[in-house]
């Protein structure tokens, strides 16, 4: 966390046969620093919560700000998802 948003450290190589390379860097992670929207979202993956229910506590607390709420919710899911920083439960 750098104040109320949030920072994700990503390792630069995530094979496993690189680690003897990402343990040499000098810098092995980069950082993905969120906006407040992207931190309240990252923050709400609770492993419990549905995407609904994550939804309905944004619309909370940003009001209209937010909109178009569910595109740009499922935007940052499927980023999040693509990058294999998240994964998605039935």
């Amino acid at each position: 966390m750098e104040g109320d948003l949030v920072v994700v450290q990503i390792p630069r190589f995530r094979s496993r046969w690189m680690g003897w390379v990402q343990r040499r860097l000098k810098k092995p992670c980069y950082q993905l620093h969120l906006d407040k929207i992207g931190s309240a979202v990252w923050l709400g993956f609770d492993g419990e919560s549905a995407v609904a229910d994550i939804g309905k506590r944004l619309k909370d607390r940003f009001g209209d700000d937010i909109e178009p709420l569910w595109d740009r919710l499922a935007l940052f899911i499927r980023q999040m998802c693509a990058g294999k920083l998240i994964e998605l439960k039935d």
